[in-house]
């Protein structure tokens, strides 16, 4: 297993993370562009994430032996779930102390503006009934990711 890799991935892809939440945060979409969050989010998982790996895998040494499959997915595990960790971190943190108003905002254009009563909404969007998204989805996404983007690196050469 490659633990400079998982470490490297999953720290930056957290900080990755929480500089995209404060650009967010900056350009109105947690205030009053509710609507840019949910689309952002998937940005960030099929852009900001890609490209992340994309720079971790790109910047290994060309001698090096290439990962395995195997060990591409440790790796992508490990840092998924430090990832998530931090993104659970800065979720808890930007929605109980930076922007408390937030979260009752977003629960509330989410039941005006989907299926959703405010009360599903309401245990959707609050820890823990949340860590599917903050913490499961980095889990999932960052070994699938990874061995995406190293695949098709080693197409290319």
């Amino acid at each position: 297993m490659n633990t400079s890799l998982m470490l490297r991935a999953g720290l930056l892809l957290g900080a990755v993370r929480t500089v995209w939440v404060a650009v967010e945060h900056l350009v109105g979409a947690r205030s009053t562009h509710l609507e840019w969050v949910e689309p952002s989010y998937g940005l960030f998982l099929f852009v900001g994430a890609p490209l992340t790996w994309f720079f971790l895998l790109r910047d290994r040494n060309p001698h090096a032996q290439p990962l395995s499959v195997k060990e591409i997915l440790t790796a992508g595990l490990g840092a998924g779930l430090l990832f998530g960790l931090i993104h659970v971190g800065v979720f808890a943190l930007y929605t109980e102390v930076l922007n408390p108003d937030y979260l009752d905002a977003f629960i509330s254009w989410n039941a005006e503006n989907s299926s959703n009563t405010f009360e599903v909404a309401n245990r959707e969007f609050r820890l823990p009934a949340f860590l599917d998204i903050l913490l499961i989805h980095p889990l999932l996404f960052a070994p699938i990711t990874a061995l995406a983007i190293s695949l098709t690196g080693r197409i290319k050469k």
